[in-house]
């Protein structure tokens, strides 16, 4: 009406002769660009994946198990890398379990959770958030909810069509997370199809999808649930469900592609890449760990049955922690360069070019030294516990040539740590042990070799009382063995040195009765001294009651030296013997064979009404 456009008129006049206002609009908030997540995001993928790799290499492991009434292993009958990594993670042959995949759950759920944490994290700084979405393509809705929609009822197709032939661990836990991911995708779809029928007429009914699920954020939660599911098809497809996983992964990616909002760049771009990349390369260390298992279990190529073998074979089980020194120390290394990636630019404004050249050579003499002090003496160790096996064999066998695979085994352990004493200790023992079994014209150089390497130890670690005594053992044994061969100045100088060996054990741990008991059989058997072994017997049972061995040992000893005595004198070593048995099945009272000495015992004394109880008692 005229007056209506005349107060309009006055009004908008008015208005123009008012001063502009000084106060500025508040600028609307920008999501932050790819160039401020990148760095905290990838820092977040790395830690994820050497947390992944970590588990990976601390439960990759193989149990070779060959054909029924098959001993020797052929090429076909190698594990490839996949059947090495799914025992090792699916399975439990050690309780005969063919499906246990709890060690492969225990990665996942910690992965899952880690991821969670560092994009809750990333959140909470405000390095990622979720936009406010952009425009919707109702078409694009309705294809998303569609796929969304025929997963679900795969899924539960799938699952009804299996009750009741659902068996093992794997399979019932796959069923179970088939009806989650079933119920989410429904759920999503819903709420999909809610958003895309929106009211076109006020105070209309809202259709019933959006009724009863809700249309607000219909979009971004479809996307999540789009996201897991393309997430989680890589833990599938390694399980073994190959085809299953891949289809999830295309159907998830379509979904994915149909409801991408550009607002979205800033969460789920962030969330995908440190899941993936993170459980991609953990998993990745860890099929590299399984073909370096199936390396050592083909062996070294062209090398024949010999000790050098066995040496090589160490050498490529200590390859496993050389690669995942290395895994660790590029995973710190990119993760250092994505904390440091928002100020690489100004790099220059930090310091000299000759700092950075001593940066450089500090970084290649730290590798060095880490070598030298570290995966070395490790290394060393891995590579004694491969003499073990062969250590036992050769105990068994009592073949001097079984010796050799230890004794170069344990070589070559002391060429990785030359200052570990107790390998020199083991070695010792070997050739100790190598020469009880040769001939007499190998056994004294094998003798010398033995006292070298224990003297070496000796020197590393004098407190040390297992080289002490082990250095009286072998001259205990030279002394022997000088006996045998009528070298009477040689049986003399390895006696004395034994002796002085024994005492500065015995300096060194008082109260070590088996020191003891071996000095005393020292002094009886080869010094001829029965009242010093039976005096040291003595001392050892005072040092140490509850050591049953004592009491039997000094029972076979007074019996003996009774035999060299008169017969009136023969009774009181009887009865000190007796007691010293009867001391002993106090503490021991299971071995037969003690039982029947002291029934023996009792027969020589005339006393058979007790010899005849102690043998029913055996």
């Amino acid at each position: 009406t005229p007056a209506t456009a005349a107060a309009t008129v006055s009004t908008t006049t008015a208005s123009k002769s008012q001063p502009p206002s000084k106060r500025r609009r508040p600028r609307a908030a920008t999501a932050p660009s790819s160039s401020s997540w990148a760095g905290p995001v990838w820092t977040a993928a790395w830690v994820m994946a050497l947390v992944v790799g970590i588990l990976g290499f601390e439960y990759m492991n193989y149990t070779l198990i060959l054909p029924p009434g098959q001993t020797t292993l052929t090429l076909e009958d190698v594990p490839t890398p996949g059947a090495i990594f799914h025992q090792a993670f699916l399975e439990n042959v050690a309780k005969e379990i063919p499906d246990a995949p709890h060690i492969f759950l225990l990665i996942i759920v910690t992965w899952s959770l880690g991821c969670l944490l560092h994009l809750c994290e990333l959140a909470r700084q405000g390095v990622v958030h979720f936009g406010s979405g952009g425009r919707s393509v109702l078409f694009r809705l309705r294809l998303a909810a569609a796929l969304l929609a025929a997963m679900a009822i795969a899924g539960a197709v799938i699952n009804l069509s299996f009750i009741g032939a659902i068996a093992g661990p794997s399979a019932i836990f796959g069923n179970r997370l088939l009806w989650v991911w079933a119920a989410l995708c429904s759920w999503a779809a819903l709420r999909l199809l809610g958003a895309s029928n929106t009211p076109t007429a006020a105070g209309r009914a809202r259709p019933w999808p959006a009724r009863l699920f809700g249309a607000g954020d219909s979009r971004r939660l479809a996307g999540v649930v789009a996201l897991i599911g393309g997430l989680y098809a890589l833990p599938v497809m390694v399980a073994g469900a190959g085809w299953v996983g891949l289809l999830l992964l295309v159907a998830c990616g379509v979904i994915l592609y149909l409801l991408w909002d550009k607002s979205w760049n800033t969460v789920l771009l962030p969330a995908a890449i440190i899941a993936l990349v993170s459980l991609g390369v953990g998993l990745f260390f860890a099929f590299v760990q399984a073909g370096q298992i199936r390396t050592a279990i083909i062996g070294p190529q062209g090398v024949t049955d010999s000790p050098e073998r066995r040496v090589l074979e160490a050498n490529l089980v200590t390859g496993y922690l050389s690669v995942f020194y290395l895994f660790v120390i590029l995973l710190l290394f990119f993760k250092s360069v994505a904390l440091a990636w928002p100020g690489l630019g100004r790099i220059r404004a930090y310091g000299s070019t000759a700092a950075y050249t001593s940066l450089a050579v500090l970084f290649i003499a730290s590798l060095v030294a880490i070598n030298l002090t570290n995966i070395r003496v490790v290394q060393a160790d891995i590579v004694y516990k491969r003499g073990d096996p062969w250590d036992k064999k050769a105990t068994r066998s009592r073949q001097p040539a079984d010796w050799d695979n230890a004794i170069a085994v344990y070589e070559h352990a002391i060429d990785l740590a030359p200052h570990e004493d107790f390998y020199y200790l083991w070695l010792g023992r070997a050739y100790l042990e190598q020469s009880s079994v040769s001939d007499a014209t190998t056994q004294g150089p094998l003798l010398q070799r033995a006292q070298d390497r224990l003297i070496r130890a000796q020197t590393i670690n004098p407190l040390n009382t297992d080289h002490t005594a082990n250095l009286a053992r072998l001259n205990t044994r030279w002394a022997e063995l000088a006996k045998q061969s009528g070298d009477e100045s040689s049986r003399l100088a390895k006696l004395e040195a034994a002796v002085d060996y024994y005492e500065d054990a015995l300096n060194l741990s008082p109260h070590n009765a088996v020191i003891w008991n071996e000095y005393a059989r020292l002094s009886f058997a080869l010094m001829n001294d029965c009242d010093k072994a039976i005096e040291l017997y003595d001392k050892s049972g005072e040092v140490d009651p509850y050591y049953p061995r004592t009491y039997f040992e000094r029972a076979d000893v007074l019996t003996s030296c009774a035999a060299e005595l008169p017969t009136e004198e023969q009774t009181a070593y009887y009865e000190q013997a007796v007691t010293s048995y009867e001391q002993g099945l106090e503490r021991e009272p299971d071995d037969p064979r003690v039982w029947v000495q002291l029934a023996q015992l009792y027969q020589r004394m005339d006393n058979f009404e007790e010899a005849a109880e102690t043998l029913i008692e055996a």
